[in-house]
């Protein structure tokens, strides 16, 4: 204890301290601004060891250092994770912060590491299993987070991630999983991407943000599988997402080049994807595979939809863009590919007219021609309403107005209420100051189930499901304004 007191003064005295007791699993390092390199370097490596040596745990490092030139490295043991949240700034010729061992990296909130290179150098160089990012920021000319521990198992969620690099990635990760559900990832650099592997499985999921918006990078590019799900925002001004295998469920993909580029296959049932330029909101080649189950397809000056070699089906969900027909926004495909309740709308733009009339069909090209679409107004935003069986949605068309009024309006959806929603049986509607003209049910592939219903009282309408399935229903609500659709749990 004499030796472990007098190692505390003198670290004190310098500026750095470590707290805990050996036997303790918790350590933490506080450095200062005066403090060499390689007396952090140390210091922070004695706390390591003390706590493997203690049974494993974790060490805290915090401080302010400016003006770093020579690179800090040290090792985590297995059972040790290092959570960092110091500032430490530095312009130099190697990696600034090198990591190797089996242990954890976290860098969390109160974090601020800038590094300034002259090379493709990285501001973590990190040869560990496990790194976690929770918060605070990191920003360099270079790579923000280099993996190369063969299989690493990378989370984010939170914290800011800024690499301006030349053709190259904010975050590179050699094999293994990343896992991105908050916080953002910023390439700024001219043809830089945000996050790039060459054999690891991409998640991106909640309310994370990446985007490469300078000279055409690949936002998100991987030879493993790439999986999009929640509600992240994905920008590019080049290819946005780039795997042989895509699934994508959720989120916001948008550049104006291509926004999905696959060779393998690739599984849409939500989300909208959208190539606002002269790209394809889906582009595949060597023999790919497209199955669109939900979500939005979205193009204006070139197919939505561009399948160089392969096959394709539309089974849910819309595929849109400019054109007189199906043929100009669909490519290397046929009506074959549209069955159950998917949608397929062309508008042509080429007509010359951007006015129309709520309710009309003016310049609208639909596929299948049982399906509905027509001009209609959103939040403001004119566009086509669309639906088919289920499938109902609408797509805002920058630049087209629409006169006159339909569909059911932001405070008149508030106005309706169904409930108990998960059910047992009994449903009841409640409809504030409207009248209601028809109520239909549907069940997940589209066929009208038939209700009975029963008036409880002035405003409210009673159904009775209790001879169905357990599962999901949809109920179509049909007012003086319009139609709005709820889905139905049925326990």
């Amino acid at each position: 204890m004499k030796h472990l007191r007098t190692f505390s003064v003198m670290l004190a005295f310098l500026g750095l301290s470590v707290n805990g007791a050996l036997a303790q699993t918790n350590q933490s390092v506080t450095f200062a601004g005066w403090d060499g390199v390689g007396f952090i370097q140390y210091t922070i490596q004695s706390a390591i060891n003390t706590v493997d040596e203690a049974g494993g745990g974790t060490v805290t490092i915090n401080g302010e250092k400016t003006n770093v030139d020579a690179k800090l490295a040290f090792t985590i043991p297995e059972n040790v994770t290092v959570v960092w949240k110091a500032l430490y700034k530095g312009d130099l010729d190697e990696h600034l912060i090198a990591i190797t061992g089996d242990g954890t990296l976290e860098i969390a909130e109160g974090t601020d590491v800038e590094a300034t290179f002259s090379d493709e150098l990285s501001a973590f160089y990190l040869g560990i299993p496990k790194v976690k990012i929770s918060g605070g920021a990191v920003t360099t000319n270079s790579v923000a987070i280099f993996c190369n521990a063969g299989e690493t198992d990378f989370e984010m969620t939170g914290g800011t991630l800024t690499a301006d690099i030349y053709y190259y990635e904010a975050v590179w990760i050699e094999s293994g999983h990343a896992k991105v559900s908050g916080g953002e990832i910023k390439a700024t650099g001219d043809g830089s991407g945000a996050i790039a592997s060459e054999y690891a499985d991409i998640t991106i999921s909640g309310n994370a943000k990446l985007s490469a918006l300078i000279g055409g990078g690949i936002v998100v590019s991987t030879n493993g599988n790439i999986t999009v799900s929640g509600n992240p925002v994905i920008t590019g001004t080049g290819v946005c997402i780039s795997s042989p295998s895509i699934t994508i469920s959720g989120g916001t993909i948008t550049s104006p080049y291509a926004a999905v580029e696959n060779w393998g296959v690739v599984n849409i049932s939500g989300g909208t994807i959208a190539a606002t330029g002269t790209g394809n909101a889906v582009y595949c080649w060597n023999n790919s595979t497209v199955n669109i189950t939900g979500g939005k397809a979205l193009a204006q000056e070139s197919y939505a939809i561009y399948i160089e070699e392969g096959s394709g089906s539309i089974s849910g969900g819309v595929v849109f863009g400019y054109g007189a027909d199906n043929t100009d926004i669909i490519y290397n495909a046929s009506y074959g590919m549209l069955t159950g309740n998917g949608v397929i709308i062309a508008w042509n733009e080429a007509a010359g007219t951007s006015t129309y009339e709520a309710g009309t069909s003016d310049d609208i090209f639909k596929l299948p021609e049982t399906a509905t679409a027509k001009w209609a107004k959103q939040s403001g935003n004119g566009g086509i309403f669309y639906a088919n069986g289920t499938n109902t949605g609408f797509i805002p068309i920058e630049g087209v107005t629409v006169e006159g009024e339909t569909g059911i309006s932001d405070i008149e959806a508030e106005k309706i209420s169904v409930y108990p929603n998960p059910t047992n049986g009994q449903l009841t509607i409640g409809i504030s100051d409207m009248r209601f003209s028809d109520m239909r049910l549907f069940d997940m592939m589209g066929r009208q189930i038939p209700i009975g219903q029963s008036e409880i009282g002035q405003s409210e309408i009673g159904i009775d499901i209790s001879h169905l399935s357990s599962g999901a229903y949809f109920l179509k609500i049909q007012t003086a304004s319009g139609e709005l659709v709820q889905k139905v749990i049925k326990e």
